[in-house]
C-alpha cells in the first residue's frame, strides 16, 4: 500500500527497493526517458555521427604522422643532451613516445570539448527547460518526489555523457596504439578522472536550471569551465616562473570549480614517464602537463559533486512550479 511521505511524495509499504514504484525505479524510469528523448530530438543520433567524424580525422591524422615517420638519425642521447636525459636513452623511441603523448593529449581534450558542450547544452533545460514546454507539470503529478525527478534526469543526462566519453576516449587511445605502438601507463583511470570532470559539470547544470533558463544556465556553465581551464594555463605559468602569486590563482579557482583539475589529472595517467630533467620541458604546456591528484583532492572532488547534486534537489524542492 502507498503511503504518502513529507513534501507529497510517496513511498511503497512492503516493497523491494526495485519494486514498482519505488525511488530507485522511478529515477532509473526517468534516465531512460531522458534517453528516448534524446533519440527523439536526434541529440545522440547528431552526437554519435561527429564523434565518429572527429575519430576518423584523428586516426587519419595518426596514421599519416607515424607511418611515413623519418628516421631522426640518432639512437642514443650524445652525452645526456646536456644533463637533460641519461648518456644510454633511447632518444628516437622517447621522441616517438612524447609525439604521441601530444598528440593524444590534444586529442583527449578536444574530445573532452565536444562531449562537455553536448553534455552542458543538452542538459541545461532538465528543470527549467521542462517548465517551460510543459513537460515537468505533467511528470511531477505523478506520485514522484522532485529529488526522484532531478536525480533520474540527472543519471540519464550522466549516462549519455559517458557513453560518448568511453566510446571516444577508447578510440583515441586505441588508435594512437596502433599507429605509434605507444601504450598509455593507466588508460582506465585517466577515462575516470575525465569523466569525474564531465559530472561536476553536470551537477553545476542541475544546480543552475533550478535558478535560471536554460541558455543562460549553459552559458554560465560553460564559461566556469573554460575559466577552471585557463586558471590550469595560469597554475602552469606560475610554477614555470616560479609566480607564487599566479600558482595561488590556479589553486583557488580549482577549488571553485575543479573541472580542470581532474582533465591534467588524467593527462598524467596517460603521459609516458620520462628520464631526467627534459621531463620538465616538454610536458608544459596547456595540452601536456600531467599533475597527479592526490586522494585527499579526489575526495573534495567527489564531495563536491554530492554537495552540488544535494544542493540542487534542495532548489528545486523549493522551487515554485
Amino acid at each position: 500500500m502507498n503511503q504518502v511521505a513529507p513534501g507529497g511524495a510517496t513511498t511503497s509499504a512492503g516493497r523491494g527497493w526495485f519494486s514498482a514504484g519505488s525511488a530507485p525505479r522511478q529515477v532509473l524510469s526517468l534516465a531512460a526517458f531522458t534517453w528516448k528523448e534524446g533519440l527523439r530530438r536526434r541529440m545522440v543520433i547528431v552526437g554519435l555521427v561527429l564523434t565518429l567524424a572527429f575519430v576518423v580525422l584523428y586516426g587519419l591524422g595518426g596514421y599519416f604522422a607515424f607511418r611515413y615517420q623519418t628516421d631522426l638519425g640518432i639512437d642514443r642521447a650524445p652525452s645526456g643532451v646536456g644533463g637533460l636525459l641519461p648518456a644510454d636513452t633511447d632518444l628516437a623511441s622517447l621522441m616517438r613516445q612524447i609525439a604521441a603523448y601530444e598528440m593524444l593529449s590534444l586529442g583527449i581534450f578536444m574530445a573532452s570539448i565536444l562531449t562537455v558542450t553536448m553534455l552542458v547544452f543538452s542538459a541545461s533545460g532538465m528543470v527549467s527547460g521542462d517548465a517551460e514546454n510543459g513537460t515537468l507539470q505533467t511528470i511531477v503529478t505523478r506520485p514522484l518526489a522532485r529529488y526522484q525527478l532531478l536525480l533520474g534526469r540527472y543519471l540519464g543526462f550522466a549516462s549519455i555523457f559517458l557513453a560518448y566519453l568511453v566510446m571516444v576516449t577508447t578510440l583515441l587511445i586505441g588508435l594512437t596504439w596502433a599507429f605509434s605502438g605507444y601504450a598509455p601507463p593507466d588508460p582506465v583511470q585517466a577515462i575516470c578522472l575525465i569523466a569525474l570532470q564531465g559530472l561536476i559539470l553536470l551537477a553545476l547544470a542541475a544546480v543552475g536550471t533550478t535558478l535560471l533558463p536554460p541558455l543562460a544556465t549553459g552559458i554560465l556553465v560553460f564559461m566556469a569551465y573554460g575559466l577552471a581551464f585557463m586558471a590550469g594555463v595560469v597554475n602552469q605559468i606560475g610554477i614555470l616562473l616560479a609566480n607564487q602569486t599566479a600558482q595561488t590563482i590556479g589553486k583557488v579557482v580549482a577549488f571553485l570549480v575543479p573541472s580542470d583539475l581532474l582533465f591534467r589529472g588524467g593527462l598524467h595517467d596517460l603521459a609516458p614517464v620520462i628520464p631526467g630533467a627534459l621531463s620538465q620541458l616538454v610536458q608544459t604546456g596547456p595540452f601536456g602537463t600531467p599533475s597527479p591528484i592526490g586522494p585527499g583532492m579526489l575526495l573534495y572532488c567527489l564531495g563536491y559533486l554530492l554537495v552540488a547534486l544535494a544542493v540542487s534537489c534542495r532548489l528545486f524542492a523549493r522551487k515554485d512550479l
